[in-house]
């Protein structure tokens, strides 16, 4: 009887959260072919993007949501660069970040992250701060992984773990799940 209990809680969660779900889908796609450097990873991580739109405006995260556009934005300059970024135009290879670039991150993170914090905070999104914080290292990160920074993941790794509370607080839990 309690195995019957779970599968209804959970076909009744996807039922009621179809864009969570299919958003959680395609980014496990995505993240999957990204870890074997496969370009195709960008195309999915473009579907998933375009389902969180709407899942962050559900809750109100309105930071995240201004991520997913840049995702998709990002995701084709990314599928771009991995395909002919390259010398010659070929195709990029994982290199390592400098001192300088962190240095240079680490400045346009500390400018941008208390500005988009107050124009959230403006437009009433659900914790602001937090959001921005969390937005700011995403946009870091995206960026990174689009050169093929092998750094990418742990700075990936480090928010991800910032944002499985924030979206278990926000009762987005599939999604808290994938992070």
């Amino acid at each position: 009887m309690e195995f019957y209990n779970i599968w209804t809680f959970i076909l009744d969660y996807f039922y009621k959260n179809p864009f969570e779900f299919w958003g959680f889908i395609t980014s496990v796609i995505c993240v999957y072919l990204n870890t074997r450097e496969n370009v195709w990873g960008w195309f999915f991580a473009i579907i998933a993007a375009a389902f969180y739109i709407k899942v962050f405006y559900d809750v109100r995260l309105f930071g995240d949501l201004y991520l997913q556009i840049f995702f998709i934005i990002v995701s084709l300059y990314g599928w771009y660069e991995w395909l002919f970024g390259g010398e010659n135009r070929t195709q990029l290879h994982i290199q390592r970040i400098s001192t300088k670039i962190i240095g240079q991150l680490v400045f346009i993170f500390l400018i941008s992250f208390p500005l988009m914090g107050w124009f959230l905070s403006i437009m009433k999104s659900n914790l602001p701060y937090l959001d921005a914080a969390t937005t700011t290292i995403s946009l870091i990160a995206q960026w990174l992984m689009a050169r093929k920074y092998l750094e990418n993941w742990l700075v990936w790794i480090f928010v991800n773990i910032i944002y499985v509370g924030m979206y278990y607080y926000n009762q987005i839990y599939l999604t808290s799940f994938l992070y």
